[in-house]
């Protein structure tokens, strides 16, 4: 018996603009279990509307979750297409044994402004749920550092001229 040969890897939409986010590490996290860390994982999502928080995201991804790192370097890459979605809010949560993991802190990035810079790489400072900056363990800004590259999709090639009679 031969092996099949594995599925083809889907190929990207045509005329679908994507992101492309690196979520490398956070840096100065906050003390948020009872032995001085923090079971942080990132969850990544697309919003239609930024403000409706209590809405549906439009797609979400989220990283591994790191135990008891106060600077926990994920490495983790992901894509996303893009259907009209505004914004991209980056999330740090502590995962729980029991029950719902708790929000830390956000990242939220305007879709538009990473469209016309067409990417960022950098520490991104995190903002509590009602918005105040969050701070680490070690009194610094708790910050995540993300690399996101916006790629617009190619414009469709104009029709070719008849040729002539």
């Amino acid at each position: 018996h031969r092996a099949a040969a594995p599925p083809a890897a889907a190929a990207p939409a045509a005329g679908k603009d994507r992101v492309r986010v690196v979520v490398h590490s956070g840096r100065h996290l906050p003390k948020i279990d009872t032995f001085g860390s923090i079971d942080g994982f990132v969850r990544i999502e697309l919003r239609r509307d930024p403000a409706a928080v209590d809405a549906p995201a439009a797609a979400m991804k989220e990283t591994k979750v790191m135990k008891n790192e106060l600077n926990p370097d994920w490495g983790e890459d992901f894509d996303f297409e893009l259907n009209g979605e505004k914004a991209l809010v980056l999330t740090l949560l502590d995962w729980e044994r029991l029950g719902k993991p708790r929000t830390i802190g956000a990242v939220q990035v305007p879709l538009r402004w990473l469209r016309e810079c067409r990417g960022q790489n950098g520490l991104f400072a995190l903002k509590s749920p009602d918005g105040n900056p969050v701070t680490g363990k070690d009194g610094q800004p708790a910050a995540l550092h993300l690399e996101m590259q916006y790629h617009a999709a190619p414009a469709p090639a104009a029709p070719a001229d008849p040729p002539p009679q």
